[in-house]
């Protein structure tokens, strides 16, 4: 009996100690008013500089589509919503609503790079190569440097090395007879001016090589030139800057511009030619062809312009009311406001073009919506 009773008291002692070494397992709630796989991130949490998207298992149930149908859209233009589950963190972009969406998302037809930028500098590429092939040049795309992500580009004519490295390319603008192209690179530690058969620096940037290149209208050269001048009441407290854009045609001032910079920042946003038109944009107005739109349409606002499929798109605010315009045709947007102009971090919430796919940021009722918009 005291053996039978010792082995029993050794296997429970066994059995005891076995439980204890388990893993322990949560018990999640599964009824059907919860909602399954959505990662809650404390907002106390602080992210790195160099923050990475989590994983594809964590961001899967990031977005909700919104029936995109309900909207009266611009012929040609086509739109997809998605309702955020959370709020975007700090410095992490659009990268993991993009992946959330997987093949769903209009993103994957384009060549894919490591972060969304980098899928836009594929694409810009691509166009770029498409443009240069009929005058005998062609660009390649060198392995990405793997501290950095960094991609570089070499510039060949035939088999002949123009460029490299080039660490920024801007798109290229092909004058309407096709004897000519113009393209702005970064090589060399200074930009320069690409043309065919010639090569030499270029000095009238004004912030990134995307808002402020020369390009052609029909055959002739158009490029902008910013002047500034800081104005002080005291040596302690800046106001903001007063500037002027000056439109120059085959080298000669059409049209001047006066605008307010804010605080440390330009309010110079872009330049563009289309079809037979310019268009040019400061903080909040958009003038095309010398016009100001908010000025010939009572808008309040005007901002984010950008071409797609060669036609001008850009949204406006009106009595309250947040609105695009496309190829000349106007249509509410769902939204109270589209985040833009926002700088350093902030600027990881501004709409942003990838190749011919717009996305951005809506917000309404303190909810927040991924948009992807493309033409037809």
């Amino acid at each position: 009996m005291k053996l039978l009773l010792s082995s029993i008291l050794l296997s429970t002692c066994f059995i005891i100690l076995l439980a204890a070494c388990q893993p322990t397992q949560v018990t999640t709630n599964t009824s059907s008013s919860a909602t399954p796989n959505i990662v809650n991130t404390p907002t106390s949490v602080s992210f790195p500089t160099s923050f990475h998207p989590p994983s594809p298992t964590v961001i899967q149930n990031l977005l909700q589509r919104v029936p995109g149908e309900l909207l009266s859209l611009p012929d040609g233009l086509v739109i997809d919503i998605y309702k955020m589950t959370r709020d975007p963190f700090p410095d992490e972009g659009y990268d993991p609503f993009i992946r959330s969406l997987g093949e769903q998302s209009r993103l994957r037809s384009l060549t894919q790079g490591r972060y969304s930028w980098d899928t836009a500098d594929l694409a810009l590429l691509e166009m770029d190569n498409a443009a240069l092939a009929p005058f005998g040049y062609h660009l390649i795309s060198k392995p990405v440097e793997a501290s950095s992500g960094a991609r570089w580009f070499t510039l060949y004519q035939g088999e002949k090395v123009i460029l490299d490295p080039i660490f920024e390319l801007g798109q290229i603008s092909v004058n309407r007879s096709g004897t000519d192209f113009l393209m702005i690179v970064q090589a060399e530690n200074k930009f320069q001016l690409v043309r065919k058969g010639s090569l030499e620096p270029w000095k009238f940037l004004n912030g990134t090589i995307a808002n402020s290149r020369p390009q052609f209208l029909r055959d002739d050269l158009m490029h902008v030139e910013i002047n500034g001048e800081m104005l002080t009441t005291s040596s302690i407290t800046p106001e903001p800057s007063k500037s002027t854009v000056k439109v120059f045609r085959n080298g000669h001032t059409i049209y001047t511009m006066f605008y307010q910079d804010p605080p440390a920042a330009s309010g110079f946003r872009g330049f563009w030619t289309y079809n037979d038109h310019w268009a040019l944009e400061t903080i909040d107005q958009i003038v095309i062809d010398g016009q100001d739109v908010n000025a010939l349409n009572g808008y309040d606002k005007s901002y984010e312009f950008h071409l797609l499929g060669g036609k001008p798109l850009f949204f406006f605010e009106k009595s309250g009311k947040l609105s695009i315009s496309f190829d000349g045709k106007i249509a509410l947007l769902p939204f109270q406001s589209i985040p833009h102009y926002g700088c350093c971090s902030a600027g990881l919430t501004n709409p942003m073009q990838i190749g011919n796919i717009l996305i951005f940021y809506g917000m309404k009722d303190g909810n927040w919506f991924y948009v992807e918009m493309t033409n037809k």
